[in-house]
C-alpha cells in the first residue's frame, strides 16, 4: 500500500498547481517549491540505499516525504485557520522576507547570537534563492527535517548489530510526533536536520572510528548548537558515553589506541559545548562554587514559565532517582487522552497512549537485551541521549509545549523500542538460534563419544 503513496502525492501535486494556476492563487509558488523538494528528495532517495534495503527504501523515502508534506500543510492551516495566524513560524517569515534575506544576499552574515537569533537568521538564509509566502516557507523547513530524518535512518542502519531497518524507516519517516512538529519555520525542524547529521556521524565513530565521522559529528553540532545547545550537549554527552562504555572488541572498541584518542577529542568537544550551552541560559562555568545556585535558579524559571495555561500539570525538575519513572511518563507520552481539551492535544495524547501501551508491552524484551546493551554501542548512545532528554527537559510543566519539544527525543526512542523490543531481523535470530542447536548437539554427541556435528 505504501508504494502507491508516492503515485497518489505526485496526483495530488499536479492537481494542486493546476487548481492554483486556474484560481489564481498565491500559493502556486508554494505548489512549484513542493514539486521541485518531492524531486529533490526522490532523486535522493535512489542514493541512499544498500544492498539491504534496496528493494523497499526508495519508495517508503518518497511516502514518507509526501506524508512530510502533508504534515507541513495541516501545520500551516492549523496556525492560519486555528490560532488565527499567531505563533512564531509567522514572526521568523516576515523578519527574514522583509530584513535578513536582503542582509544575506548584500554578502553580509546577520546577528546570529544563539537561539532564536540565529533562527531568523536561518530563515533569511534559506529564502536567499526565493523568498516564498508562508505556506512555501513550511514546505522548504520541512524538506529540511526530512534530510534530518533520513540522516536518522542512516544511522541506525550504520550500526554494527543486525537491525529491522524497515520497522525503524516505518518510524522515523511515519510516527505522527515526528513527522508533524518538525514540518514548519521553526527551531525543530533545523534541529532534526543537525542532530541527524550528528547521529550518522556518531554511529560511524562507534562502528569503525571514521575520521570523516568526526567532520559529520562537528557539522551536525554546529547546526543543532546554532538553535538549542543544551539539546546538542546532551547528545555530545550521549556519544562520550557510547565512547566510553562500549565493551572491548566492538567497533571502535576494538582499537584501543584509536578509542583513546577519540575520547580526548570527544571530550574536548563536550566541554565546549556545555559552555556554549551554559554561556547560553546565562550561567557561568568559570564560578564552580557558584553554578549549583545558577542551575537551580534556570531550572526555577522555566517551571515558573512553563506552569501556565490549561496544559500545565504537576511536577518538577528530577531530584532523585524515585522521581524519573513519572517524569519519563511526563517528558515521553503526556497528555493521556484524559488530559486532552481540544483537537490537537487530543491527536497527540492517543499518539502517546499508544507508544506508552507498545512500550509496556515490549518492556519485558528490552530489559532482557538490554543486559548485553555494551555490544550495541548506538542503542547505547540512543539511551544515554533518552535519559538525558527526559531529565533536561523534566522541568517543563506545559504539556502542549513539551509535545511539540519531545519530538528531538522520539527517534532515539524508537531505536530503543525496535533495537531493544523488537530485536534482532527474524532472519538473524533464526540463524542464531540454528547455530546454538548445532552447539548444543555438537557437545551431547561429544559426550556419548559420538562424532561431533559441523
Amino acid at each position: 500500500m505504501l508504494a502507491m503513496v508516492p503515485m497518489f502525492g505526485w496526483i495530488g501535486l499536479v492537481a494542486g498547481l493546476a487548481f492554483t494556476v486556474a484560481t489564481g492563487s498565491e500559493h502556486i509558488g508554494a505548489v512549484i517549491i513542493a514539486m521541485l523538494a518531492a524531486l529533490l528528495v526522490g532523486s535522493v532517495s535512489k542514493r541512499v540505499p544498500t544492498e539491504a534495503d534496496r528493494d523497499w527504501l526508495p519508495n517508503l523515502i518518497v511516502a514518507g516525504f509526501f506524508a512530510k508534506l502533508a504534515a507541513s500543510w495541516l501545520r500551516w492551516w492549523v496556525l492560519v485557520d486555528f490560532y488565527h495566524g499567531s505563533g512564531d513560524a509567522v514572526g521568523y517569515h516576515n523578519l527574514a522576507q522583509y530584513d535578513l534575506v536582503h542582509v544575506w544576499r548584500s554578502l553580509q552574515i546577520p546577528p546570529m547570537k544563539i537561539g532564536t537569533e540565529a533562527m531568523h537568521a536561518v530563515t533569511g538564509f534559506v529564502y536567499i534563492p526565493y523568498v516564498p509566502n508562508l505556506l512555501g516557507g513550511f514546505f522548504e523547513f520541512a524538506t529540511i527535517a526530512f534530510i534530518g530524518q533520513i540522516f536518522l535512518y542512516a544511522a541506525f542502519r550504520t550500526s554494527i548489530v543486525p537491525r529491522r531497518l524497515k520497522l525503524y524507516a516505518l518510524a522515523v519517516f511515519f510516527v505522527p510526533n515526528i513527522v508533524y512538529w518538525p514540518s514548519s519555520i521553526g527551531k525543530e525542524a533545523v534541529m532534526y536536520l543537525g542532530i541527524g547529521i550528528a547521529a550518522y556521524g556518531i554511529s560511524r565513530l562507534l562502528n569503525d572510528g571514521s575520521a570523516r565521522s568526526v567532520l559529520a559529528i562537528a557539522s551536525g553540532m554546529f547546526i543543532s548548537g546554532l538553535i538549542r545547545p543544551h539539546v546538542t550537549a546532551i547528545q555530545a554527552a550521549a556519544a562520550v558515553g557510547a565512547l566510553f562504555f562500549a565493551k572491548r572488541g566492538v567497533g571502535v572498541a576494538s582499537m584501543p589506541g584509536r578509542r583513546l584518542v577519540l575520547l580526548g577529542i570527544a571530550g574536548i568537544g563536550l566541554a565546549g559545548v556545555l559552555f556554549t550551552a551554559a554561556s547560553s541560559f546565562g550561567i557561568s562555568l568559570q564560578d564552580a562554587a557558584g553554578v549549583e545556585g545558577q542551575v537551580d535558579e534556570l531550572v526555577a524559571n522555566v517551571e515558573d514559565q512553563t506552569d501556565k495555561g490549561g496544559s500545565s500539570v504537576e511536577g518538577g525538575f528530577i531530584a532523585s532517582p524515585a522521581e524519573f519513572p513519572e517524569a519519563a511518563v511526563r517528558v515521553l507520552f503526556r497528555p493521556l487522552p484524559n488530559e486532552a481539551h481540544n483537537p490537537p492535544a487530543l491527536a497527540a495524547s492517543l499518539e502517546g497512549a499508544l507508544l506508552l501501551v507498545i512500550l509496556v508491552w515490549k518492556l519485558p524484551s528490552m530489559i532482557k537485551r538490554g543486559f548485553r546493551l555494551r555490544r550495541d554501542p548506538y542503542t547505547m548512545h540512543a539511551l544515554f541521549y533518552t535519559i538525558g532528554f527526559i531529565i533536561a527537559f523534566s522541568s517543563f510543566l506545559n504539556l502542549g509545549l513539551m509535545a511539540r519539544e519531545r519530538s528531538q527525543v522520539m527517534p532515539f526512542l524508537m531505536v530503543l523500542l525496535v533495537a531493544l523490543g523488537f530485536g534482532p531481523p527474524d532472519v538473524e535470530e533464526e540463524e542464531r538460534q540454528l547455530e546454538e542447536e548445532r552447539r548444543i548437539e555438537g557437545v551431547d554427541e561429544l559426550l556419548v563419544g559420538g562424532p561431533v556435528a559441523s
